[in-house]
């Protein structure tokens, strides 16, 4: 109850004190990142995650020489589209030529996974039984008969496929401002 008992004054401060910290930090690490420009060299890699499809996607990104911030982001939408419950879009990093690789464009990454095709994926009792909230996420994808899809039915991820489609081929900017961001908070709200 402390927090809501402070005086603006206290609590300008401590925002400010934050502010100035994050400066402090972002400061020290261009610094440390232009003037000293350390020269990295990818010899090994090893992708890991909760779908062999994806760990390959990632780790085709490192031998096609993208950074290892490019095959997490490659990994991060794939499982978004084969365990849609276990990701979701979102978030930005960027670096420069310190990194190993250069950073990728979204349009560039595993092509054929922003193919709609890709955004086909197969519903697994066993995961449906493990995580009960899957019967939430997928309750959209019920036929037009009012049956529950069959295990090993495909289901059409089709607004996720549209809005990986136009962050390749627009940019971040559509994603933060516009239609998918007015949609990301309509959604939100709605979950309340």
């Amino acid at each position: 109850m402390y927090f809501f008992n402070m005086k603006i004054t206290e609590l300008k401060m401590i925002i400010g004190g934050l502010i100035i910290l994050a400066l402090s930090i972002s400061i020290a690490l261009g610094i440390d990142t232009i003037l000293i420009h350390r020269k990295t060299e990818n010899i090994h890699g090893a992708v890991s995650s909760s779908s062999p499809l994806c760990s390959s996607h990632g780790r085709s990104i490192l031998k096609d020489g993208g950074s290892a911030v490019d095959a997490a982001i490659s990994v991060a939408l794939c499982i978004g589209v084969v365990n849609a419950h276990s990701s979701g879009i979102g978030g930005l990093i960027s670096g420069d030529r310190s990194l190993v690789g250069e950073p990728l464009l979204l349009s560039e990454i595993r092509q054929e996974t922003l193919r709609p095709k890709a955004f086909n994926t197969k519903i697994s009792i066993q995961e449906i039984r493990y995580t009960p909230q899957l019967g939430n996420i997928y309750s959209s994808n019920i036929s037009n008969t009012c049956c529950v899809r069959k295990e090993g039915e495909k289901v059409k991820l089709t607004e996720l496929a549209t809005t990986l489609s136009i962050i390749a081929s627009e940019g971040i900017k559509p994603f933060y401002e516009g239609e998918i961001a007015d949609n990301i908070i309509s959604a939100v709200y709605q979950s309340f």
